[in-house]
């Protein structure tokens, strides 16, 4: 995707680095969403806009993780 080459390992960087507490099945599940949500972010990437991609993506990805506990938290998910 754009100039991530491993998506599943940029993904797993970024639940490491929430610290987050998590067991074995919501670390998965937490994988497995934003996987999902960057497939769609680079459906959605504008590179015309002078940035990178896995910058942008990161960023979003980041803020994707607390909507997810914020879902789970509520039982929404």
């Amino acid at each position: 995707m754009h100039d991530v080459d491993d998506a599943f390992g940029f993904v797993c960087a970024i639940v490491s680095r929430s610290n987050l507490e998590l067991g074995f099945p919501d670390r998965e599940d937490l994988r497995e969403y934003l996987l999902g949500e960057l497939w769609i972010l680079s459906t959605r990437f504008d590179g015309s806009r002078g940035s990178r991609f896995s910058i942008w993506a990161k960023a979003t990805l980041s803020k994707r993780v607390y909507d997810w506990l914020r879902a789970h938290s509520l039982g929404l998910a």
